[in-house]
């Protein structure tokens, strides 16, 4: 065996370098697309007294992201297979960003709902993109899992530090900082990701056949019911335990009142 063979597989081994910074850069985009499935969650009580808003009318703000997140889904991957995924990944964190950004800059429920839906666009695109530059390399199976962990984790990191950013910068600044958090994931794919070339389709996409995929449905229908309905469940859940832990407490003390 040639020393020529052993650095060859010594290196297959190791991970690269360059794959750790791309990873590190994939994690880092999809804890800023997820965090916004539930970071309004913990402000659903201020947001409805400060914008003299009724439970429907917040609830707007889940509905309309994911209608945008719907509607951008396959033209994501349409455009991911014809500019690259670099390209759509950065130009989708631009847009779920300054959407971030703007949110807080008129507190009326329009504005406010109308940049929700600005924000669902460019995460629907941005989930696409960002897995399919999972999937390139030797490691495809280990990034696409740590992409789709990256997004739980950025769910519940949403849901338990927003109200840390809420203490200390109040509901506007809280929105503000996770808008930031899109623009800087914006900036970390495009270095870690500019030697990535433009993806040669062998074919077009034919979505008819898209359409009629059986195992296609079968998928969608997984999604809905699992990681779709929970993360739009999560943040009135959480709301509804604070609520429920804060009556139990309050029946606890006057129980201990009347005791003594």
């Amino acid at each position: 065996m040639s020393v020529l063979t052993i650095v060859e597989r010594r290196r297959e081994r190791h991970f690269p370098m360059h794959m750790a910074v791309r990873s590190g850069a994939l994690v880092l985009a999809a804890v800023a697309i997820s965090c916004h499935f539930t970071n309004y969650g913990p402000l659903i009580p201020l947001l409805q007294s400060t914008l003299h808003a009724s439970s429907w009318q917040v609830g707007l703000l889940s509905t309309l992201l994911y209608v945008g997140i719907g509607l951008t889904y396959l033209l994501g991957g349409v455009l991911a297979d014809r500019w690259g995924a670099r390209r759509v990944l950065f130009g989708s964190l631009l847009l779920i960003g300054g959407g971030g950004c703007l949110l807080p800059l008129f507190p009326t429920l329009v504005w406010i709902v109308c940049m929700r839906a600005l924000i669902g666009l460019g995460s629907g695109a941005a989930i696409v993109a960002g897995s399919q530059a999972a999937r390139m390399g030797p490691y495809a199976a280990f990034g696409q899992g740590l992409f789709g962990g990256a997004m739980q984790a950025g769910a519940a990191l949403g849901l338990f530090a927003t109200p840390a950013l809420l203490a200390s910068f109040g509901w506007q600044g809280t929105f503000l900082t996770w808008g930031l958090l899109g623009l800087i994931a914006a900036g970390g794919c495009v270095v870690a990701m500019r030697d990535e070339s433009v993806p040669v389709v062998p074919r077009p996409r034919r979505l008819r056949e898209a359409w009629h995929s059986g195992a296609l449905w079968s998928l969608g229908l997984v999604h809905f019911g699992t990681l779709g309905l929970g993360q739009a469940i999560a943040p009135w859940l959480a709301l509804y335990l604070a609520i429920a832990g804060m009556s139990c407490c309050s029946a606890r003390e006057r129980c201990w009142r009347v005791a003594a």
